[in-house]
């Protein structure tokens, strides 16, 4: 990656990896950047460094390992998609305040051959639990603005089973 800004001074170029360095004047800026991306490369077993050209930029350069796993995902062939079993004998209380949550764990609970309702919170939720036909059935709750463990007495009192996560 490179910039045209003003390049890197050679009195600064040794703690530009630092954290909480900047060059930037006070209040515009923490001084992280470089140091999360110091940090990411690290964690790989990569390198990053940078080729400074006073007064006509910098660039930024990353190496990283290749994984050697990749070669054997390559050559390994891909296993026979099969439908999940259904299970009619299950349905799922998804109970979540976010609603991209919600959806992507009905979603999953689908390609697992399990019905999923999903609800925001546990006035919604209580209705569904007491309306459940099936044999068995797993509330999840996962809301900060509503006491989980506390619904989970009104469930129990009306039905097989109760989780809280």
């Amino acid at each position: 990656m490179e910039d045209t800004g003003p390049g890197v001074p050679p009195d600064i170029r040794a703690k530009i990896f630092d954290p909480f360095f900047t060059t930037k004047p006070e209040g515009t800026g923490t001084g992280l950047g470089l140091s999360i991306c110091y940090g990411i490369v690290r964690d790989h077993r990569g390198r990053i460094w940078v080729d400074p050209a006073p007064a006509a930029g910098a660039t930024f350069h990353v190496t990283l390992p290749r994984d050697p796993r990749a070669v054997l995902r390559e050559e390994a062939a891909a296993p026979a998609a099969t439908a999940a079993p259904r299970r009619d004998d299950v349905t799922a209380l998804i109970v979540d305040d976010e609603e991209g949550l919600r959806n992507a764990a009905v979603r999953f609970l689908a390609r697992c051959g399990i019905k999923a309702e999903a609800v925001a919170d546990g006035r919604e939720a209580l209705p569904c639990w007491r309306a459940a036909t099936s044999t068995r059935s797993c509330p999840t709750c996962a809301c900060p603005a509503w006491a989980a463990r506390s619904w989970c007495g009104s469930w129990r009192a009306t039905g097989p089973s109760c989780s809280s996560a």
